[in-house]
């Protein structure tokens, strides 16, 4: 078990989700609770002590003790609004920040190996790697990174500018997501997909496992 702890969880919950007709992807009902619902239950359940920042637009509801900011002007992209639920925390300098959002929201389960990674070696961040036919891909939406890193990448113009590009110099350490708990869900057929594993008999132990 990581001697680390996650001090703050930001969660993306806004977007367009074009590919879903533009409804509003947080408050899509998934196995009877909403996609967001099913992010924050997993944070709870790995990451009980971090405070957790929504990112989204006013009208998606939040429990109390969450707290919901989006970046002015909306629309600013990933990077954005990441930069404003990061500048929305009080964390000490040192402090581990996860990156999540509510349409991959399993990846929480991902925690508890990626903070693994920092016992490993000194890094900014710990990131899941996805294996696609196409070759490995960095999850950037799913890592988690230490708030000093965080500060120097956020300082500077953040709007439109991709995470990839805002992180190209950064010293990752990339965390195999062998249970592809990061499935996101971009499309109705992917959100029939997840609601079929969460309702299956291995969504069940898996939640029960946490």
């Amino acid at each position: 078990m990581s001697m680390h702890h996650l001090a703050g969880v930001l969660v993306l919950a806004g977007g367009t989700a074009a590919r879903m007709g533009g409804v509003s992807k947080p408050d899509v009902m998934v196995a009877g609770k909403r996609l967001l619902d099913h992010a924050l239950a997993e944070i709870s359940r790995t990451a009980p002590r971090a405070r957790i920042v929504v990112v989204a637009p006013p009208d998606v509801s939040v429990p109390p003790s969450v707290i919901r900011i989006l970046e002015d002007p909306p629309l600013g992209g990933p990077l954005a609004g990441y930069a404003a639920g990061f500048h929305a925390l009080t964390i000490d300098e040192g402090a581990l920040v996860a990156f999540m959002t509510c349409d991959a929201p399993l990846s929480a389960r991902l925690f508890p190996a990626l903070l693994e990674a920092f016992e490993a070696e000194s890094c900014d961040g710990a990131v899941p790697v996805q294996h696609t036919p196409e070759g490995d891909i960095l999850q950037l939406t799913q890592g988690i990174y230490r708030s000093e890193f965080l500060q120097d990448v956020m300082r500077d113009h953040v709007r439109n500018k991709s995470l990839r590009r805002a992180f190209s110099d950064a010293h990752l350490v990339g965390v195999p997501d062998q249970s592809q708990c990061g499935f996101d869900v971009d499309t109705w057929e992917e959100v029939a997909t997840l609601e079929e594993y969460l309702l299956s008999d291995d969504g069940r132990e898996a939640r029960s496992d946490l």
